[in-house]
């Protein structure tokens, strides 16, 4: 990173950031802070540096998550990458937050979590790992994968690269088992097998927590989609004692579901 640090000028020492403070100070009436509000930090050099920063950030995560989306956009790739969350507030959305939250109060303190279908790992990073002490995160895709190992990976995740009907998972083992955003994917004897696989290897007593958009039958990629909120109860009462799901709309329908217990 040291040659691109170079070529955009980034502070990396004392003396490079001192040449920062020296341009801001001459060109305070560029950032969009109040003499008021100035006056009120008592002109503290560091507010005003981090204002700096804050706002230049901002305009590059723009410019960044700009490429990325172009990039995929040629790619025709069917998941979906989560940087763009933190890059841009047109990628920012309620319904984000609604999942992971809906996912956290399921997982036990120091519980062990599977997420299938994982994708770039980004809530498992973000989320899931600050309350489970094991985070198993599987996903076929190569890119998603590349980028879960690159920037979404801590010590107590692991990462594999697989389809999920190919994998051997341990038996009764996860105290909870995710898949969020992706069963839609599946056709009816996929989905059957995914439930098979949950009841091999979550532990009695666990939960099998997810979510899925409404049906809207106007995405290619999707091959079994929920009318709602009652058809899924209806598809998961089917092998579980206790379901409990939910929806929320913004930017799009969703549905969740909980389910303990198989029949």
């Amino acid at each position: 990173m040291k040659k691109i640090y170079e070529r955009h000028n980034i502070p990396q020492n004392n003396t490079m950031l001192q040449e920062d403070v020296n341009f801001i100070i001459k060109n305070l009436n560029e950032l969009p802070i109040t003499q008021k509000e100035l006056e009120k930090r008592n002109g503290n050099i560091w507010f005003i540096m981090g204002e700096y920063y804050f706002y230049l950030g901002k305009e590059i995560n723009k410019l960044a998550a700009q490429c990325i989306d172009n990039g995929y956009s040629q790619m025709n790739e069917d998941w979906y990458d989560h940087r763009l969350h933190l890059l841009t507030d047109q990628a920012w959305s309620p319904f984000w937050t609604m999942s992971a939250d809906h996912v956290m109060r399921k997982i036990p303190s120091d519980g062990k979590f599977l997420n299938l279908c994982a994708g770039d790992c980004f809530y498992d990073y973000h989320y899931y790992s600050k309350q489970a002490s094991e985070v198993w995160c599987i996903d076929r895709n190569q890119t998603s994968n590349y980028i879960a190992n690159r920037v979404h990976k801590k010590e107590n995740m692991k990462i594999i690269l697989s389809d999920i009907f190919n994998y051997q998972y341990p038996e009764k083992y996860f105290d909870t088992i995710c898949i969020r955003g992706a069963i839609e994917h599946f056709n009816d004897k996929q989905m059957e097998d995914i439930i098979n696989i949950v009841k091999h290897a979550l532990k009695d007593n666990g939960w099998f927590v997810g979510d899925t958009p409404k049906a809207t039958h106007d995405c290619v990629h999707h091959i079994k989609e929920f009318e709602n909120e009652e058809e899924l109860k209806q598809f998961m009462l089917k092998y579980f004692r206790i379901v409990e799901t939910n929806s929320f709309k913004c930017g799009r329908d969703t549905l969740f579901w909980a389910c303990q217990t198989f029949i």
